[in-house]
């Protein structure tokens, strides 16, 4: 496959680019792969069959062609990817095609540009972006739950039985229901996002109404780093 020179929208100074031109000098390739991740509030949910949600996401103009890198599947952003995942500050650089104009490996390298990948699991995963830095907060009022280490150990133990109560307010549930703050996630299947760093950008409420008619259920969104 080949492709052309990426695209890619960049609204900073002349300076500021200059300023990062310098800087990927230094590291062309990036340390980690950092993702945006959309999953469904219903940790077992899948597909009713397989293509579903790729059909919601073309729909929506979210992705385009597929191309394969190590054996995986992904595709290239729709024509309306930039209406659906919302990158927020005052000068966003957005690159959403591969940056090297020849066929190579590392022109595909799917960390150094924005495309999206779908990911099935055979049981419920944990995805966790800096887990070990925060406290998830009750859904009812709002607390942090300070026991969360050990909630996790048991979900990883015995998924069944990792229940919390909060001590503030004495509400109850499953671990997926705390509030990770964007940084955790549950579940079977998950909609990646690549080259999104953490609270670079947001799903649209329109491209997670969409999820959730496909799904009958509601859809949240999560930040991880591999």
């Amino acid at each position: 496959m080949r492709f052309s020179v990426s695209t890619r929208y960049d609204f900073r100074s002349g300076s500021q680019r200059a300023a990062a031109g310098r800087k990927q000098l230094v590291s062309s390739v990036p340390a980690h792969s950092y993702k945006l991740v959309l999953y469904c509030t219903d940790p077992a949910w899948v597909p009713s069959e397989p293509g579903l949600v790729e059909a919601c996401l073309r729909d929506e103009g979210v992705i385009a062609e597929r191309f394969e890198f190590e054996a995986t599947t992904h595709y290239l952003c729709g024509e309306r990817f930039l209406d659906a995942v919302m990158f927020l500050g005052c000068s966003p650089a957005v690159s959403l095609q591969p940056p090297i104009a020849f066929d190579s490996a590392e022109a595909l390298d799917p960390s150094r540009f924005c495309n999206v990948r779908f990911r099935q699991h055979e049981c419920v995963t944990m995805l966790a972006y800096e887990i070990h830095n925060l406290a998830p907060r009750c859904p009812s009022c709002r607390s942090n739950y300070d026991e969360w280490r050990a909630l996790v150990a048991a979900w990883r133990d015995d998924p069944g039985s990792a229940t919390w109560n909060c001590p503030s307010c004495a509400a109850a549930g499953a671990i997926e229901q705390l509030y990770w703050r964007h940084a955790t996630a549950f579940g079977r299947f998950f909609v990646e996002i690549w080259a999104i760093h953490p609270h670079e950008a947001v799903p649209s409420e329109r491209l997670l109404h969409a999820l959730e008619d496909c799904s009958a259920l509601p859809w949240d969104y999560c930040y991880t780093a591999s």
